[in-house]
């Protein structure tokens, strides 16, 4: 990712939730976790992460990836624009 435009979405119970394209212009959601208590090591945030990519539903958003620091974590998947969206930053689902 290499952006200088972050439009805020939304904030759910865990985090915040921007727009932003990736170089080839694809627009992507990235989730910036806020409660960095909830996970301790890389090896855990990977293991949850290998949990949440495995997930196939309708009304679940895919993940595309994830970055992950000490101190920061992110969620990035794909974009859905309207009401579906608009759930998912509320924290009405499990990505909020």
């Amino acid at each position: 990712m290499r952006s200088t435009c972050f439009c805020e979405l939304g904030r759910g119970g865990i985090g915040v939730v921007y727009k932003t394209s990736l170089q080839d212009g694809r627009p992507v959601a990235v989730k910036k976790l806020t409660d960095s208590g909830l996970i301790k090591s890389q090896e855990e945030f990977e293991r949850e992460m290998r949990k949440l990519g495995k997930l196939m539903h309708k009304n679940i958003v895919e993940i595309k990836g994830y970055y992950w620091t000490q101190s920061l974590h992110l969620l990035i998947y794909e974009f859905v624009s309207g009401e579906a969206y608009t759930d998912i930053s509320t924290g009405t689902s499990a990505f909020a």
